[in-house]
């Protein structure tokens, strides 16, 4: 299970990941009592502690049989931990599985009022650091990209500090956007594979100003982008990386949005011409 960062202990344990379930009510699989490997999970853990859940969305069944994961966050009151240090205010939001699918399986299950020892992981800590290194443009972080594409992705609003995690990822995605550092271009380039519409539309905006004629072929392929604002600022970037002004066939992006594989097959056209002319 994971841990945005933040808990008194049950005879359940809940672990490192969305594997065991941490509900009396709901059986899905989980080792037998007394057989958890402890060590192992402690050694995999970056805070384990016991607490209370004070707070936890609904959990839901729905039709799908492969919902999403870990969507909710619990919030726990530490009653005392065993690694890591807790919190200044002892309260810690862990994300578990509130929507279900119908036959069951291997989700994490919180409920207000649970009990439990808890091994957990540490991804809002980490985006904290992540963000004040970049802010002190320290881009060795950048290459986490694997973590960053494994963040699940937000929900339709957010609300605080529930969703805390999802709060910090726009955080920390906006300062990616702030990087003018040509050094970092080819993780950035990487980076636009990101599955969110909202991190590649900043990371985007970092290409975007660093204008290295190098993205040219990320930004082409940025055009069919299937979030229309960002093929449209991705056609704006090969624009100006040949030179900018205006160009008659162009529209506006009320008008790009009704019909971007068009206008994205018009921006290849015209590079490939702006292409040979500066031959």
């Amino acid at each position: 299970m994971d841990y945005n960062p933040g808990m008194r202990i049950g005879p359940m344990l809940c672990a490192p990941l969305a594997a065991v379930l941490c509900s009396d009510a709901l059986a899905y699989p989980r080792p037998p009592h007394g057989t958890e490997n402890i060590p192992k999970l402690m050694a995999d853990s970056a805070l384990v502690c016991k607490g209370e859940v004070v707070e936890a969305a609904e959990v839901t069944v729905v039709s799908d049989p492969r919902p999403p994961h870990r969507t909710a966050t619990a919030i726990l009151h530490v009653d005392r931990c065993f690694k890591g240090e807790r919190t200044a205010s002892e309260v810690v939001p862990v994300l578990f599985d509130n929507i279900l699918p119908p036959g069951g399986g291997p989700y994490v299950v919180l409920r207000k009022g649970d009990y439990r020892l808890f091994f957990l992981k540490d991804p809002l800590v980490r985006t904290y650091v992540f963000e004040a290194l970049l802010r002190l443009h320290d881009f060795s972080v950048l290459p986490a990209e694997q973590w960053l594409t494994a963040q699940p992705q937000p929900p339709p609003s957010l609300i605080l500090p529930r969703d805390a995690l999802f709060e910090m990822q726009g955080r920390l995605a906006g300062e990616i956007s702030m990087i003018r550092d040509p050094a970092t271009l080819p993780i950035l380039l990487r980076l636009l594979r990101l599955p969110s519409p909202f991190a590649r539309q900043a990371i985007l905006q970092a290409v975007r100003a660093i204008n290295s004629p190098r993205s040219a072929p990320s930004l082409l392929k940025m055009i069919d982008d299937p979030y229309a604002d960002n093929a449209f600022a991705a056609m704006q970037a090969l624009i100006e990386l040949a030179g900018g002004g205006a160009i008659d066939w162009v529209p506006p992006l009320p008008v790009f949005r009704e019909n971007p594989s068009y206008y994205a097959a018009r921006c290849r056209e015209w590079w490939e011409v702006e292409k040979k002319q500066a031959q």
